[in-house]
């Protein structure tokens, strides 16, 4: 497999339209409400190292006026009402302008790398969908913690959520 490096060096002078009009990725995150979780996911989200990406939230309604949305992405919000995940995700997906979609939890914690280790991937045409495992915060729980020590280093390597190729869009020639 290609270095990290030059297979996004290859996929970004592959991908139709370039890079500067469409965010090559949307991250959608569906969630009921803004958790101290949500903000250390964006937190996590604003120091990917491939930072050619916009941010869906969809929560069930509106943000409390108190929550903040200043960061170095785009970001926008899609009031859902109280509805499934996965009809959440369909929703963000719709807005989405990003040639791939990435699906991440409000209270997941992407490693630094998430972003720039699953694009690799796609440089294989054959390959539609990219997963990883995930991990919690550090301040969770016990039982929200119970894979942390499993999966942590796996994480860093690899990252986390599930990554799409947008169908209705060609990946690579």
């Amino acid at each position: 497999m290609k270095s990290p490096t030059s297979a996004l060096r290859h996929l970004s002078s592959a991908l139709c339209p370039p890079l500067s009009v469409l965010p090559n990725f949307t991250i959608i995150i569906p969630f009921q409400k803004e958790t101290p979780y949500l903000r250390q996911t964006l937190d996590r989200l604003a120091g990917q190292a491939y930072q050619s990406f916009e941010v869906v939230l969809i929560p069930d309604g509106e943000l409390d006026s108190g929550f903040s949305i200043d960061y170095p992405f785009p970001v926008i919000v899609e009031v859902s009402g109280p509805v499934s995940p996965a009809i959440k995700r369909d929703m963000g997906a719709k807005v989405a302008s990003g040639q791939f979609l990435a699906f991440i939890d409000d209270d997941a914690y992407p490693a630094a790398s998430w972003l720039e280790n699953l694009l690799p991937h796609f440089a294989d045409g054959t390959v539609a969908a990219v997963g990883g495992p995930q991990v919690t915060p550090p301040d969770d729980g016990f039982w929200q913690q119970v894979v942390r020590g499993h999966v942590s280093v796996a994480v860093e390597r690899r990252g986390c959520g599930s990554l799409l190729a947008r169908q209705s869009q060609p990946v690579c020639g």
